[in-house]
Order: structure tokens, then C-alpha cells, then sequence
């Protein structure tokens, strides 16, 4: 293993002649070493690396979901309270109201999340995403026999922030007025470089405090009307 035999033709014959390689082979037993040593330490340094990326996505994870359950701590306690009112309850179309009441609270949860998610990664949504949010809350108010209707312009895009802030607004007010809502409408409309928002409300509730949070608000025959403009987006 550690001698070489050689040979070279010369004329009449061929001259032999051993070399001594045994330099040659501890070299290549340290280069052996060191690719398995290198390849074990790449095995380590892979499960370390994957290790780390499934604790940096669990905290992520936990820091999204704190957020939500800070953000939407009001509609828990309500839900909360909605369940225990539903579980001790005999009357059966209250059971069914208090449920129809369950599901338009755990819509806006879980719906809410979805902005929140979508918000982390992207800045801008299409305002499809933020239809589909309010056609499920619709779907819950209309178990309630609440008449619904909303009206959005087709291939517009929002800042994401602004979708967050529209359907907080939405769900706070409907949540205000729940009990003697009748009828509510949502509409965009586009207007040069920004998109007009208007919700209107039809119930006897005194709902005076929310004309602060928009830029117009006014009150006609128990119909209410809140209007807000927000910036238009570019495509993602």
C-alpha cells in the first residue's frame, strides 16, 4: 500500500523502478478525514439551520397570533359572554339570534386574522379580498333577516392598512347598533387617484359618535351615512 511499481519501455526492454508514496497516502487519509469530518459538521450546521428556522417560524407565529388576540379582545369577551347567554338560554329563536350573533363575531375574528397575516407580508390587496370579508359578515347578518348589500369596483388594489382600518370600522359600528339594525349597504366608489368609502346604516340606535372617525357622517330618518376617502394602490 505504500509502494508504487513503475515502469517506462526503453530500447531492448523496459526499466522498472518502485516509488515510495507513503507521504502521498497519509495525505490522502487527511483528505479523507477532513471530507468527512466537513460533511458531518454540513449535517450539523443543516439541522441547526432547520432547527432555528422552526423556532424563528413558531415565534412568528406566536407574535401574529398575540397581535390578533390583542387587537380583537373586545370581540372575545363578546363572543365569550354570546356562548354562555347561548348555553343557558331556552327560548329557541333567541338561541338562534344569539347564534346568528356567534357567528358574525367569530367571522370578524377569524376574517380580521386574515388581514392581519395578509398585512405582515404585503402592503397592498386587492379590495376583492376585503369584499370577501364583508360578504361573510353579510352571511351572518342575514340570519338575522338584516338586509345586506355591497358595491365595489372590480381590479381596484388598497393598502392593506387601509382594509384593516375599513373593516374594524365596519364591524364596531354593525356591533353598536346590532340590535335594531335593519338594513346595512357598503359602497366604494372610485374617484381619480383615491377610493370613496360609504357605509350606510339603517337603526334607531344614537350612533353620533362614530362621525368622528370619518370625513363626513350625517343622519336622515334613521339612516345613517359614514363616508371616508382612502388613497388608491398600484397592483402588487
Amino acid at each position: 500500500k505504500k509502494t508504487m511499481i513503475k515502469n517506462r519501455p526503453i530500447q531492448g526492454g523496459h526499466i522498472l523502478w518502485q516509488e515510495d508514496i507513503e507521504d502521498i497516502m497519509m495525505l490522502l487519509d487527511r483528505l479523507e478525514e477532513n471530507r468527512k469530518t466537513i460533511e458531518e459538521s454540513n449535517c450539523l450546521e443543516q439541522e441547526n439551520y432547520q432547527t432555528k428556522a422552526k423556532i424563528y417560524m413558531l415565534r412568528e407565529k406566536n407574535r401574529l397570533y398575540d397581535k390578533l388576540q390583542t387587537q380583537t379582545a373586545g370581540q372575545i369577551g363578546l363572543l365569550n359572554e354570546l356562548l354562555i347567554r347561548y348555553e343557558e338560554e331556552e327560548d329557541l329563536a333567541e338561541s338562534r339570534r344569539l347564534l346568528a350573533k356567534i357567528s358574525l363575531i367569530g367571522t370578524y375574528i377569524k376574517r380580521y386574522g386574515n388581514l392581519i397575516f395578509i398585512g405582515e407580508r404585503e402592503a397592498v390587496s386587492d379590495i376583492a379580498e376585503l369584499g370577501a370579508c364583508l360578504e361573510e359578515s353579510f352571511s351572518s347578518l342575514r340570519l338575522m333577516g338584516i338586509e345586506c348589500a355591497l358595491t365595489a369596483p372590480a381590479g381596484a388594489f388598497i393598502y392593506v392598512r387601509d382594509a384593516v382600518r375599513i373593516y374594524n370600522f365596519f364591524e364596531t359600528v354593525i356591533e353598536a347598533c346590532l340590535d335594531s339594525l335593519l338594513s346595512v349597504w357598503v359602497k366604494f366608489r372610485v374617484h381619480k387617484e383615491s377610493l370613496i368609502f360609504c357605509m350606510e346604516v339603517e337603526s334607531e340606535d344614537d350612533l353620533n359618535s362614530f362621525f368622528d372617525k370619518t370625513d363626513q357622517g350625517e343622519n336622515e330618518d334613521g339612516i345613517w351615512k359614514f363616508t371616508f376617502t382612502i388613497k388608491k394602490a398600484g397592483e402588487k
